[in-house]
């Protein structure tokens, strides 16, 4: 009999270049198992934190600050034989707990990156059958799944694979994080509940990133002042690290404040905020690419055009503020 927790796979969901990472993806549809709308609150959270909070540097803390407020905890299980992993699998799934696989995009004998790239991953695992060695996993690698995407840039589906080679992708990424001291050495995460939410809908996020979130503690600003740091090398792949975290997801950012319930002036303020949206933006990516430019070329810029673009994004980030602000209706 086969064991499977309801998932939902937010068809309409987001994709990693303006949602979150590989890695971070899974635990945001996973965590909507507990509550549908979840799956937009961490999301929420998970782009301000990374952009005006004091957490984005310690992966394991700045999850679980977002998971507590609606009451889950994103536990990491120690797994070190295969036949505690298969245990745990079947244990959390009977507990109704989703369960985060973390895992090296080599590993995926499913993926066009199968023995290949050499980069961190996770997929949700959410069913077992009692009487066959079957493991379901839900993951978006897909080689060539044949099929037209609901979303192009992050589609999930359903695989069902044998234990076996549920603990050989286990084993094979392992190694490499063993070998790299990754923190994800050994571990299984699950998602469980521990307590009720805090969250009473769209506008209380809004109001808590309002009040507890300020523009003059800028992410971004922080790493402009360090840009002589990137290296012609790799500027590509820190540049499109950037995008990922302070460009691409400001979008979702203005999708959670348009589900705010406004009574007053709804269409007008709609309007005004979707015009600032394209305005902010486009100054995200014009000081991004601008970077992009100058560090491809050899150029490395002086200290006082660094100082005045990092104070030009905090000024950026004080106007989006304000313009929330007056959205809420919070301005006299």
């Amino acid at each position: 009999m086969l064991i499977s927790l309801p998932i939902n796979y937010y068809a309409n969901g987001y994709a990693v270049a303006d949602g979150a990472s590989c890695v971070d993806l899974p635990i945001a549809v996973a965590s909507g198992l507990y509550d549908y709308e979840n799956y937009y609150y961490f999301l929420f959270y998970h782009v301000i934190e990374n952009n005006w909070g004091n957490h984005s540097n310690d992966w394991f803390y700045k999850l679980n600050y977002i998971l507590n407020k609606m009451g889950l905890v994103l536990k990491a299980n120690e797994v070190d034989t295969s036949d505690k992993l298969i245990s745990l699998i079947k244990q959390n799934i009977d507990n109704q707990c989703p369960i985060i696989l973390p895992v090296n995009y080599s590993s995926l004998f499913y993926s066009g990156n199968y023995l290949e790239f050499d980069g961190s991953h996770s997929f949700i695992i959410s069913a077992y059958d009692t009487d066959k060695p079957i493991i379901g996993i839900i993951d978006s690698n897909f080689a060539d799944h044949g099929l037209k995407l609901v979303n192009e840039g992050y589609t999930l589906y359903k695989l069902y694979i044998k234990h076996d080679m549920i603990v050989d992708i286990w084993s094979y990424s392992n190694a490499i994080f063993s070998k790299n001291k990754s923190f994800f050495n050994n571990k299984l995460f699950s998602i469980e509940k521990f307590d009720q939410t805090s969250i009473t809908g769209y506008n209380a996020i809004i109001l808590d990133f309002l009040k507890n979130y300020s523009a003059d503690k800028s992410n971004f600003a922080d790493i402009i002042m360090n840009n002589n740091t990137i290296e012609n090398k790799n500027a590509d792949i820190v540049f499109e690290g950037l995008r990922r975290t302070f460009y691409g997801p400001i979008k979702l950012l203005f999708d959670i404040f348009e589900k705010a319930s406004i009574s007053l002036d709804d269409s007008k303020k709609k309007l005004t905020l979707e015009k600032f949206k394209s305005e902010y933006m486009d100054y995200r990516n014009g000081v991004i690419s601008k970077l992009q430019a100058d560090i491809l070329r050899g150029k490395k810029l002086d200290k006082v055009t660094i100082q005045n673009l990092a104070n030009n994004i905090i000024l950026k980030d004080r106007e989006l503020f304000l313009h929330v602000k007056d959205y809420m209706g919070l301005l006299n």
